[in-house]
């Protein structure tokens, strides 16, 4: 309940379906393409796809069909698939072989939370302690990451850019929406929007990356250096593997709490920063809504707590 409050509070599912929607489209205008004389996959693509190359032209014999589908022309693309009839396809192996694919295919490009994707190790308590809300990108390091760089071809490298930019373009909604109500806006956003920031939210969120940014700032923060992709967690969570979760990071947030209500008791004005530490600990804390709502509570009070000299 709490999960699917937090996914449908933020506009992730919203975004999830979509995107599904779009990818299932856009796979089958991908065939449909090649179908009618477009540019081929690679033997390596398909191949992975699990379609062998008799069932490959069989699938695309299927594409010619009368009444399969239904196409409409298109200024750019030439013929678009506007509607699908898979139950009138003939040949039925080549259907179920078909949706197959497109489903192989659409769970790599867009992650999914899926115990098959997981690894053995995942399944022993201090993994599952370590990794929790980091399922995507441990499935996507051999998801993504590793068969990126198996394949090596245009493919991958306009794969990564297409993720990318849509990463990135979500950050920067998301930080213009987190940024509501704030007292300290113009500043927060010049800092969240730097080129910087976006940069690596954007490298951090794409699927290839996986654990690279997990990995990187936990050798930083041994080394005493700043984290990098601490900035770029949807759940507002630290990005080293040590802090980085629920339990140790709920610990900390839970310790800020005590301190901001301590402070309650001393001779001065409460803080904006002890505010929303005393919020954070709150169920539902840390989704847009309630961040929003208490940026605009206490924006009249001081930033930050004096700090002893």
């Amino acid at each position: 309940m709490a999960g699917r409050f937090t996914s449908e509070s933020s506009g992730l599912t919203t975004a999830n379906v979509a995107l599904y929607r779009w990818t299932a489209a856009s796979i089958v205008q991908r065939f449909a393409d090649m179908a009618h004389g477009g540019k081929m996959m690679s033997a390596a693509r398909i191949a992975d796809l699990g379609l062998s190359k008799d069932m490959t032209a069989r699938v695309l014999k299927a594409f010619k069909e009368p009444g399969n589908f239904e196409y409409s022309k298109s200024l750019l693309t030439g013929k678009k698939v506007a509607r699908a009839h898979f139950a009138k396809w003939q040949d039925k192996e080549a259907a179920e072989a078909f949706r197959q694919a497109a489903y192989r295919l659409g769970n790599t490009i867009i992650q999914k939370n899926d115990i098959g994707n997981m690894a053995m190790w995942m399944s022993h308590p201090a993994a599952k302690l370590l990794m929790q809300f980091r399922s995507f990108m441990v499935g996507a390091w051999e998801k993504n990451t590793l068969k990126s760089m198996h394949m090596r071809d245009p493919v991958a490298a306009k794969a990564l850019a297409a993720t990318m930019g849509f990463a990135g373009l979500s950050y920067v909604v998301q930080q213009k929406i987190a940024a509501i109500g704030r007292s300290d806006r113009k500043e927060w956003l010049a800092d969240r929007l730097s080129w910087g920031k976006i940069g690596t939210a954007a490298f951090a969120r794409a699927g290839a990356s996986s654990v690279l940014p997990m990995l990187i700032d936990t050798g930083l923060y041994f080394g005493g250096q700043d984290a990098v992709f601490s900035h770029t967690r949807t759940t507002g969570q630290t990005s080293n593997m040590m802090f980085g979760n629920p339990t140790t990071g709920g610990l900390d947030d839970l310790m800020l709490a005590f301190r901001s209500l301590t402070a309650l008791a001393q001779d001065r004005r409460w803080s904006q920063e002890e505010a929303r530490a005393l919020f954070r600990v709150l169920p539902f804390g840390n989704s847009i809504p309630i961040t929003t709502a208490v940026s605009t509570m206490v924006g009249n009070l001081p930033e930050f707590a004096p700090r002893n000299k």
